[in-house]
């Protein structure tokens, strides 16, 4: 979270070894301190998560007022997290928008919303992806088309598509056969 000049040298030098990804996705967490604000002007692209309690709304107004402000050009878009509703995520991306629009003149992109949903707090307690745990979820369904969304791809609803899911299973089944051995060679 306070990185220093150094510390951030160090971690942008470990990014460029990682070359064979078509994205590294960095969550920044909320607030727009230095190293927030610096991430997010160094990426391609801004991905904005608010919910819809109005310090979220006020938070992540604040985050775009600072990015705007050094980068007017930079692609900002939104997924609104723990909506009840789709009319309340759309009455947020509305409202920021709006706000955005006439205070900063700029125009922010949407991605979609995520809804409360208690499978997303189980998956939390367990620490195992929803995608894994509940994976024909609404928010697991939701978190797909904004995926795809992002990769570019035609979004359809009531679709998992079981390429990203299996890429993912692929990618955690080898992470979790390579951690007995970790663990061995951390005991030996």
């Amino acid at each position: 979270a306070n990185l220093d000049s150094t510390q951030r040298q160090t971690l942008v030098q470990g990014f460029s070894e990682l070359q064979d990804y078509d994205f590294i996705i960095l969550d920044v967490g909320a607030g727009i301190g230095f190293n927030v604000v610096s991430f997010a002007l160094a990426s391609d692209e801004v991905i904005l998560v608010i919910n819809p309690e109005p310090t979220s709304i006020t938070d992540g107004y604040g985050f775009v007022k600072s990015i705007v402000a050094n980068d007017k050009s930079k692609k900002i878009s939104l997924v609104i997290n723990k909506i009840r509703t789709s009319d309340e995520g759309h009455k947020v991306i509305k409202r920021i928008g709006e706000i955005s629009e006439k205070f900063l003149s700029f125009k922010l992109g949407s991605l979609g919303f995520i809804p409360f949903d208690i499978d997303v707090e189980n998956s939390i307690k367990k620490q195992k992806p929803i995608l894994f745990l509940a994976p024909n979820s609404k928010p697991a369904e939701n978190i797909m088309m904004i995926a795809r969304k992002i990769l570019g791809e035609k979004v359809q609803n009531n679709s998992i598509g079981t390429g990203v899911v299996n890429f993912f299973k692929k990618r955690f089944s080898i992470l979790e056969e390579k951690k007995p051995e970790q663990e061995q060679d951390s005991a030996s």
